[in-house]
């Protein structure tokens, strides 16, 4: 089935879900409230990546997905956001 939304839908469905998680967290809240605030947001963000690269592979656009993932994830912030990414993973899996 075509979806009829487009293709960066699920994307943005993922990014506007991680921003309301981000939106959430307040400093001088209650801590286990921003503890899930934040696993949210890093959870949906991590997410933005796997359902574009999903939505993009077996069209034309998949090598524009690539150059400018390459582009603007591939720096200090992307690799910071991949670390942060990769021990939420660690942290929940054990």
């Amino acid at each position: 089935m075509k979806n009829s939304r487009g293709l960066l839908y699920p994307a943005l469905h993922k990014f506007y879900s991680a921003l309301s998680s981000l939106e959430k967290f307040e400093k001088g809240s209650n801590f286990f409230d921003n503890i899930c605030h934040l696993d949210n947001f890093f959870s949906e963000y991590r997410n933005i990546t796997f359902v574009l690269q999903k939505s993009l592979a077996k069209t034309e656009f998949r090598t524009v997905y690539e150059k400018l993932r390459d582009k603007y994830l591939v720096n200090d912030v992307g690799k910071w956001f991949i670390g942060k990414r990769n021990s939420y993973s660690q942290r929940t899996t054990i």
